[in-house]
């Protein structure tokens, strides 16, 4: 490493040998990695500007995106947050818990959950409908997404969440390929900590890929990724 080679590059350095991926230039002059997963565009951008306008005094906030392009076939949006305080909670608590003996982590949430507020969504998932926020266009096909329980445990293993699709001519896939078509969105995980432990790209490696297929099942995305990033 070099004397003034910064840490994400490092973490880019790392993906790429990881992941088999490819450095790709971005317009402005930003550089993101993409691999391929089962035929997927997989794209980590670890030094991404976050949303909005900046804090006073202060440059505009960096977030990592790791994101899949995809073709969707509806408009089903989802934008998934842990809940402050309660979902964090949740999520220390569970982390914690015995698992040897005494009661289990469900029914110790059983004796808990009369005490929290009932969520905006109940799907009848237990302590995951308590912990996290989400937003949607279609409670059902959620429902569906959310129904393996393998994609739940993913979702609730994360320390730091936000999970999105987006299909937006100004959001942040179009921000990065020139000339989008219209069709293609993206679903993308979202984490202020600039994700600087290559486990921990890892472990949304897994949730993104699991949640894609799934997107796919219930007719939201085309199992025909789109091409784009053909640079490899």
């Amino acid at each position: 490493m070099g004397l003034f080679t910064s840490r994400q590059e490092v973490v880019k350095r790392e993906i790429v040998k990881a992941f088999d991926g490819a450095p790709v230039r971005t317009p402005p002059g930003h550089t993101v990695v993409v691999s391929r997963m089962d035929g997927w565009s997989v794209i980590f951008d670890i030094d991404s500007p976050e949303e909005g306008p900046p804090p006073l005094f202060f440059g505009p906030r960096k977030v990592s995106r790791i994101g899949i392009p995809f073709v969707a076939r509806d408009d089903f949006r989802l934008d998934l947050k842990r809940r402050r305080l309660v979902g964090d909670r949740i999520y220390e608590r569970r982390r914690k818990w015995p698992t040897a003996e005494g009661p289990s982590w469900e029914q110790e949430f059983e004796r808990i959950q009369k005490l929290l507020k009932p969520p905006a969504i109940d799907f009848g998932f237990g302590d995951f409908d308590y912990e996290f926020t989400i937003e949607t266009s279609d409670e059902a096909k959620l429902r569906k997404l959310f129904e393996p329980r393998a994609i739940r445990d993913l979702v609730q293993a994360q320390p730091t969440i936000r999970l999105r699709t987006e299909q937006d001519e100004k959001g942040w896939l179009a921000s990065l390929v020139p000339e989008l078509p219209g069709d293609v969105a993206s679903l993308f995980f979202q984490d202020r900590s600039l994700l600087r432990d290559i486990a921990d790209v890892g472990t949304v490696h897994a949730l993104l890929h699991a949640t894609i297929d799934q997107l796919v099942a219930v007719g939201s995305a085309s199992p025909n990724p789109p091409r784009i990033f053909d640079q490899r």
